[in-house]
């Protein structure tokens, strides 16, 4: 159906149908993840962003309500590990190494001497 849509040849398709197809499309698809910024965003819908402010706030009301509790020992409390997004899934996949500058490499160096 879409090399019919892409095709240079006459098809039997109306605009409109297009157009509709274009708008009803699902949230979770590959072209709106690619305008979300990237493939990472592929399945990422309305539900599962709620899901995660859900499961997020659900963690932090917790770890308040412990800390409240706690009185004087509210420091031995952690906080919780918040569920990440699309973009920081991606940012932690691809991170690089930050590069030494010279003097950072100078200074280990002199270090490993002693």
């Amino acid at each position: 159906m879409m090399s019919d849509l892409m095709s240079d040849t006459p098809t039997e398709f109306d605009p409109r149908y297009i157009l509709n197809l274009i708008v009803w499309m699902t949230d979770t698809s590959a072209l709106k993840a690619s305008v979300s910024g990237g493939v990472h965003h592929r399945g990422w819908g309305m539900d599962r962003y709620l899901l995660r402010a859900i499961q997020n706030g659900i963690s932090t009301n917790t770890v308040v309500t412990a800390k409240a509790a706690a009185g004087k020992k509210a420091r031995s409390v952690k906080s919780p590990k918040m569920w990440p997004g699309p973009d920081e899934i991606h940012k932690t996949a691809t991170t690089p190494k930050p590069k030494l500058s010279l003097a950072d490499f100078a200074r280990n160096l002199t270090r490993r001497r002693r």
